[in-house]
């Protein structure tokens, strides 16, 4: 998404738990067109820092790709709660937390109000497959979990990727 962004023109904040991994990427595209961040979704610190960063360095956000997640192959009577919380806490409370922190801010910062939030989910949150019946779970709660008032100027698309076999 971000290369695409940028080659398109547009200025684009990349924000990942490893920056390092966009270094290729950095040295191809100017720093006033892509801002790379440091950003671990179950930090609420980071969020907080990235989205100060957007305003201050921007002042504003158009639009939100909310991709963070991980996976986990196993079935639910064989998983340990301690596993299964901190898939939840990326999946689900990761996402929710960047969802309303990006509510927030087209609401509060953004002038006019609004902007475009874009949550990437997966097909297993509408359609359950068993080997993976928390990962299912806790992307079903992404894909239904934001809720917008229909009189703000705030665009929700929830992207459920994936291939039902």
């Amino acid at each position: 998404m971000t290369k695409t962004v940028l080659d398109n023109g547009d200025i684009a904040i990349a924000t990942l738990r490893k920056p390092s991994a966009l270094d290729d990427l950095k040295a191809k595209y100017p720093s006033d067109k892509l801002h790379i961040l440091k950003l671990d979704v179950v930090n609420e610190d980071d969020i907080t820092a990235a989205f100060k960063y957007a305003e201050e360095e921007l002042g504003h956000i158009d639009i939100v790709f909310n991709n963070a997640g991980c996976s986990l192959l196993a079935e639910v009577e064989g998983t340990s709660h301690e596993v299964a919380r901190k898939m939840f806490d990326v999946n689900f409370w990761g996402a929710m937390d960047i969802s309303k922190e990006t509510v927030r801010f087209f609401r509060e910062v953004n002038k006019p109000q609004g902007g475009r939030l874009w949550n990437v989910s997966s097909l297993a949150g509408i359609l359950p497959i068993a080997t993976v019946g928390y990962y299912s779970a806790s992307k079903h709660g992404k894909t239904s979990g934001v809720v917008l008032d229909e009189h703000r100027p705030i665009d929700l698309l929830s992207i459920s990727s994936g291939r039902r076999y």
